[in-house]
C-alpha cells in the first residue's frame, strides 16, 4: 500500500512524494476479539541526524500514522486498538500517542481512532527536544536496590 503526500518546494513548484509501505501481516485471534494491536519494525520514516538538534520527517511520520490509523479504524467498535513498535516502529507508536491525545496529526488533520494502549521500545519521541538526562539521587536508589539484591 502507497501513500501520496504534496510538501511545498521552493518558489510555485510542488513536490509530491510517494510512501510505501511492505505487506501487512495479520495475526488472527484464537478467541474471542477483543483487541487489536499494530506492531511496526525499525523502519517507517525519514530520521536524518539522531539528536536533539536534528530534523524530524512530519511528513513521512504523519504518512506513516495515517496509515496505521486507517488500518485500525476498519475495526469494530468494541475492539481495544493500540500501536506498538521497535525503535523507528516505536517512535511511530509514541508520535501516534501524541497525535491521539491532541485529536490531530501534525498537519492539522483529525486523528480517526480511539487509541487504548501504546508500546514503545528502545524508541524516542519525534520532535521532542527533552534530551537525555539522568537524576543523580534516582541512579543512586536503583544502585542500591541492585547492589542488595544481587549482593555486589
Amino acid at each position: 500500500m502507497s501513500y501520496t503526500t504534496a510538501s511545498i518546494g521552493s518558489g510555485s513548484r510542488t513536490a509530491r512524494r510517494t510512501v510505501e509501505f511492505g505487506r501487512t501481516y495479520v495475526v488472527r485471534p484464537k478467541g474471542k476479539h477483543q483487541a487489536t494491536v499494530v506492531w511496526l519494525h525499525g523502519l517507517g520514516f525519514d530520521e536524518g541526524e539522531l539528536s536533539e538538534d536534528g530534523p524530524n520527517d512530519v511528513k513521512g511520520l504523519d504518512a506513516s500514522v495515517s496509515h496505521i490509523a486507517n488500518l485500525l479504524s476498519t475495526e469494530p467498535s468494541d475492539v481495544a486498538l493500540g500501536i506498538g513498535g521497535f525503535s523507528m516502529g516505536a517512535a511511530c507508536a509514541l508520535y501516534s500517542a501524541t497525535c491521539f491525545a491532541q485529536g490531530r496529526f501534525g498537519n492539522g488533520s483529525p486523528f480517526p481512532v480511539n487509541l487504548k494502549a501504546i508500546v514503545g521500545l528502545s524508541g524516542w519521541l519525534p520532535g521532542a527536544s527533552i534530551g537525555h538526562y539522568t537524576v543523580p539521587k534516582e541512579m543512586e536508589e536503583v544502585c542500591q536496590w541492585l547492589n542488595a539484591r544481587l549482593g555486589a
